[in-house]
């Protein structure tokens, strides 16, 4: 319930364990997204893109990260493909 700073940390330590995994992780996006780690949330949006290209979930991830840069307009593309990627796969 907003307590994001708990949240990051339970995230993180789920990484560790599981580093190549898409689940949760656009739920993990959002909460970097709040509390504005810009370098942690780009190098997620980097590892996802690579590991799991065909992942609503890390569509959703870059959107979040283009969206921190208030790069509005390619946060919504990505958000889009998030749409298309649920809906056709």
């Amino acid at each position: 319930m907003a307590d994001y700073k708990r949240a990051e940390e339970a995230f993180a330590a789920a990484r560790r364990l599981d580093a190549a995994s898409a689940d949760g992780m656009s739920t993990y996006s959002t909460v970097l997204w709040h509390v504005k780690k810009e370098a942690t949330l780009a190098g997620l949006a980097h590892m996802l893109v690579e590991a799991n290209p065909q992942s609503a979930e890390t569509w959703c991830v870059v959107g979040n990260c283009f969206a921190l840069q208030n790069e509005h307009e390619k946060a919504i593309k990505f958000f889009e493909r998030v749409r298309y990627v649920t809906c056709c796969n």
